[in-house]
């Protein structure tokens, strides 16, 4: 029987064919366990990226580093890494990079697996329809084998929309055994997460755009990681009688600050492992058996792991809930049931958004330390910046600025005394970095003063 792995393939996995990761990457880690007769990898194309940045001398320079042993490699600089990730991802010189290395790490332990790599243009990383096409035309090719098969999908790689749409192609698909696995460290092998019944049993329906939003609940359950920000619009979005965020240890402070904005009387839910979907899976459903019969219950899956998605999706199709997501660039709520589109809220207090970004608020000319000169500087310059925010545009993008930031972090790798003035001109301004770290912006004929590098940096923070 022939086995189908059907995935992305990441950065993490760029970057080990790169030479440039301490692990074998997702992918490679997965097809090492000899289960796999056949892979399909899915890669992303940007078309809007220049696709000659992979060649000539980057390309040999790479070349050079890379085939040199290892015990006389010299190390990479930061902007040297950098450089070779930024040239080869997600262009076609990228996928021949990894797939060329994919078919030479296999075929050196002995492992035969037919390697298919599938280009896909997306509008943006995140085009919802556009991945989902891309992952049910890997579906096909699946299909389309006439001899007894069972089909595994990654969630792993890729972004989260792409975790997710495999979830929904496993629904639309109940003809195949769809398993799902996943990793949370792509150093070892990837484990299985079983899918419920009822996901495989049901069917979907193609994503719609409505004007309208009736999804009232009850309750909404979020999932909380490293950013609040997907939680605070949760709460926005839904006028719910009761809002329960489930998250880690780590972020338990962070939770209880997004549920005091609403003066909830909740307590964040803590599990003890975000990498186990199991224990996502096992809360929320605790919850769930608390509550009367017939609530209705939402879960906001666009915060935490990608290993608490799949815990939190899991939990949804067991129980009934309704899954939803935020397409952040396009301002939709997603709801996974139905598959209905809708805008999203936004934002109606800048100053609680900023609270929420875990930024303070100080009035106009107050600084945390006001005996720090370079803080009143500081302050100065950045209602300077506000006030001529709209000459800053003009900055933004510009190829002498990006040319000009290259050159000021590979200054940051020479020995103090060695370091060359830099500069950058534009319509409406100028901005010089001197020899002793000085920078000094002129914007509309105001000059503006920052004293050291680490302000320098806190500036092009604000600038942008």
């Amino acid at each position: 029987m022939n086995h189908y792995l059907l995935t992305w393939y990441g950065m993490t996995d760029l970057r080990a064919a790169l030479g440039l990761e301490e692990s074998d990457g997702p992918i490679l880690s997965a097809l090492k366990t000899g289960d796999y007769s056949d892979v399909v990898i899915l890669a992303y194309s940007n078309p809007v990226k220049p696709q000659h940045l992979f060649e000539g001398e980057v390309y040999e320079e790479w070349e050079e580093w890379v085939t040199t042993p290892l015990p006389v490699r010299q190390s990479l600089s930061r902007e040297q890494f950098d450089r070779y990730v930024d040239a080869a991802s997600n262009t076609a010189a990228g996928h021949t990079i990894f797939a060329d290395w994919l078919r030479g790490q296999l075929t050196n332990l002995g492992i035969v697996v037919n390697i298919r790599l599938v280009p896909q243009e997306l509008g943006k990383l995140n085009d919802a329809m556009g991945i989902l096409a891309a992952s049910s035309a890997a579906v096909k090719i699946a299909l389309e084998d006439p001899d007894e098969k069972q089909v595994t999908t990654y969630v792993s790689p890729g972004t989260p929309v792409m975790a997710y749409t495999w979830a929904l192609i496993a629904r639309s698909n109940p003809q195949l055994k769809i398993g799902v696995i996943s990793s949370s460290d792509p150093r070892m092998p990837p484990e299985r997460v079983n899918l419920p019944k009822a996901l495989l049993n049901s069917s979907v329906q193609s994503p719609s755009t409505t004007s309208s939003n009736d999804h009232n609940y009850d309750i909404v359950i979020h999932l909380l990681g490293e950013q609040n920000i997907p939680v605070y619009f949760g709460i926005k979005q839904f006028q719910s009688q009761k809002h329960l965020i489930l998250t880690t240890s780590q972020f338990e402070n962070r939770a209880r600050e997004l549920l005091k904005l609403i003066n909830a009387r909740t307590s964040p839910i803590v599990i003890s492992d975000a990498y186990r979907p199991a224990d996502t899976r096992i809360a929320i459903t605790t919850q769930v058996e608390k509550l009367s019969e017939g609530s209705a219950v939402a879960v906001n899956l666009t915060g935490g792991t990608k290993l608490m998605f799949a815990g939190a999706l899991q939990a949804c199709w067991d129980n009934g809930l309704d899954p939803f997501y935020f397409e952040m660039n396009n301002h939709n709520v997603i709801f996974l049931r139905d598959g209905v589109k809708v805008p999203f809220k936004g934002v109606d207090d800048v100053e609680e958004l900023v609270k929420v970004s875990n930024f303070s608020i100080f009035s106009p000319g107050r600084s945390p330390q006001k005996t720090d000169p370079h803080d009143q500087i500081n302050l100065i310059a950045s209602e300077k910046m506000w006030s001529h925010r709209k000459a800053l545009r003009g900055l933004y993008g510009d190829k002498s600025f990006r040319d000009f930031s290259k050159n000021w972090n590979a200054s940051q790798e020479r020995p103090e005394g060695t370091r060359q003035e830099l500069k950058v001109t534009w319509s409406r301004g100028e901005l010089v970095v001197k020899k002793d770290g000085s920078t000094q912006i002129l914007l509309q004929g105001i000059e503006m003063l920052v004293p050291n590098e680490e302000s320098f940096e806190f500036e092009l923070t604000r600038l942008f």
